[in-house]
């Protein structure tokens, strides 16, 4: 072994010795809610918000991923998304930041069939546009979305695909 290796890996080793001993420390993510503005105000209110932030830090704990509200900016978004081309418009309040973005509508439709609405979506934008390439994003329905729906759209956001068993938060519903 190298002279210069050697100190190197007995530090290693010695921080993961005591790192063993020592709480995890979480990594946290600062989100950015985009709300849709409804004919009555906002499409979701703060503290439903709030709800689904905490049951996704419920699921994500034990990997060491703590979600917090980072900022929310009523307003922006469509009240109802309907077609990808709405999905993909939203990219451009998506910035690749540091945070991450969801975008609450009141209704997202399914894109491979209009007149099917979905609780949530974890898009990645693949539009024409060079800039905004490479953005991804959440898109939540609150007409729909579950209490665990910003979870699974998360799971999708760290590469988890759906599966089937029932006890699952990967589970499609």
């Amino acid at each position: 072994m190298s002279e210069l290796l050697r100190p190197l890996l007995a530090v290693s080793l010695h921080a993961l010795t005591l790192s063993a001993s020592l709480p995890a420390v979480a990594t946290r993510v600062p989100v950015v809610f985009h709300v849709a503005g409804g004919e009555h105000g906002s499409v979701a209110e703060r503290d439903r918000i709030e709800q689904w932030v905490a049951v996704a830090n419920g699921h994500f704990a034990a990997a060491g991923i703590e979600f917090r509200i980072g900022r929310v900016a009523e307003g922006e978004g469509h009240a109802s998304i309907t077609a990808v081309a709405e999905r993909h418009t939203l990219a451009a309040h998506a910035p690749r930041d540091g945070t991450l973005h969801v975008f609450v509508a009141a209704t997202v439709a399914d894109k491979d069939d209009p007149r099917q609405d979905i609780n949530g979506v974890h898009w990645r934008y693949e539009g024409s546009r060079r800039a905004w390439l490479g953005r991804r994003y959440v898109i939540l329905a609150a007409a729909h979305a579950r209490e665990d729906t910003l979870a699974h759209e998360l799971g999708h956001w760290f590469g988890l695909s759906h599966r089937t068993a029932v006890d699952n938060l990967m589970t499609a519903p």
